[in-house]
């Protein structure tokens, strides 16, 4: 096994044990190093593992978000509450949330088919002066 194959490898475990919780893996040398592409690769390493129940690859492949994330990213419905957006979150017109909701909806079944997708917006607020 050589080196790149190693660190590929070990990858894995680190990127396993992050997934399960073990937030101090964050802060390793060898798992900052890490490029886009190695991590990857280590994600791919631990979907084929024979060793892991399909729950266990489910589990760990739905918690990706922990590579990336300190705190899980909010659904759009949730974004569009008090949570994360304060007070704004009162004041938004319905049709407003309700155009958010359906964008968004819209935006992850075309991202889950092999359709492309482009989006256009206009302003939300367009105030001449």
């Amino acid at each position: 096994m050589d080196l790149i194959e190693k660190k590929i490898n070990n990858a894995s475990f680190l990127v396993k044990d992050l997934l399960e919780g073990e937030d101090s893996v964050t802060e390793r040398k060898d798992f900052i190093s890490l490029s886009p592409q190695e991590i990857n690769k280590a994600l791919q390493i631990i979907n084929k593992n024979t060793q892991f129940s399909e729950d266990t690859k489910k589990y760990l492949l739905m918690n990706t978000w922990k590579i990336n994330y300190k705190v899980k990213p909010p659904t759009m419905k949730e974004f569009l509450t008090e949570e994360w957006l304060g007070e704004t979150a009162n004041c938004l017109f319905d049709y407003i949330k309700d155009a958010s909701l359906f964008s968004y909806r819209i935006w992850e079944e075309f991202s889950n088919s092999n359709r492309k997708l482009i989006r256009c917006y206009n302003c939300i607020h367009d105030e001449k002066s």
